[in-house]
């Protein structure tokens, strides 16, 4: 997540929502006071005894049924009305995302819409890495990939989200166990300790090759944890010279 929104943004809002609990609470026990006050009471002649006084009845308040949502405050209406702005690259992945934005807003009652920018994937990183140099807040969020973690957090580019997730009101943690992702997978998007990416669509790479080929020209096969990114560099460039050399272009 992008420093665009900010920490105290956050706790702001969580105060004018426990203020606005606490005044639904002081209407539902002044009204039956308020409902007294303004009756008109009925002349008794005086011959009669004075009527009896019937305490009135107690209704219960009706609790507001807590919402079993993975963002519960957003689902409930919670939040200020405002736009996310999500940069993404272009292609199926920021199409499906401009399909289910006019969701999400029904989904947070109609207080957060979705605004999807979509760069061609040539020119995403150049864009992102000015923009972050500059300080101009272009995105909320957006999409990325690990390799540049480390650049991103040192540089302060990004905001953990560490804290939203350990706060109930934003993040229900037992209806999106993050604890699913394999530790593996949630180190690659973490830094120091701190969560800075969700996984979306994670992938594993896999290499298939030719055990013929590798033993004609004299490569060992990758080790069970497989080969660095410079290792499959490198065997690839001595069977490329060697098919070369043999005169084999179509193997």
């Amino acid at each position: 997540m992008t420093k665009k929104r900010s920490i105290q943004r956050r706790r702001n809002r969580r105060g004018r929502l426990q203020t606005g609990i606490c005044a639904v609470v002081c209407v539902i026990l002044i009204a039956p006071l308020l409902s007294a006050c303004g009756a008109t009471a009925t002349p008794v002649p005086p011959t009669e005894a004075p009527a009896a006084q019937v305490a009135p009845t107690a209704v219960p308040a009706t609790a507001t049924p807590e919402i079993e949502a993975v963002a519960p405050l957003a689902a409930s209406g919670g939040l200020e009305e405002q736009t996310l702005d999500i940069g993404y690259y272009a292609g199926p992945g920021a199409d499906a995302h401009k399909r289910i934005g006019p969701d999400f807003a029904d989904y947070t009652q109609g207080k957060v819409d979705i605004t999807v920018e979509d760069i061609d994937r040539q020119t995403f990183d150049a864009k992102m890495t000015t923009a972050m140099q500059s300080g101009e807040e272009i995105w909320d969020v957006m999409v990325g990939l690990n390799l540049a973690l480390k650049q991103m957090t040192e540089a302060g580019w990004l905001e953990p989200l560490d804290d939203y997730m350990a706060d109930p009101e934003l993040f229900n943690a037992d209806l999106y166990n993050y604890e699913d992702f394999p530790e593996a997978l949630r180190d690659l998007l973490s830094y120091d300790g701190k969560t800075y990416m969700i996984a979306q669509a994670p992938s594993v790479p896999m290499v298939f090759y030719r055990t013929d080929l590798l033993e004609k020209y004299g490569v060992d096969e990758p080790p069970e944890e497989g080969w660095s990114w410079t290792e499959l560099r490198e065997a690839a460039i001595t069977v490329h010279e060697g098919l070369q050399a043999d005169g084999e272009t179509e193997t």
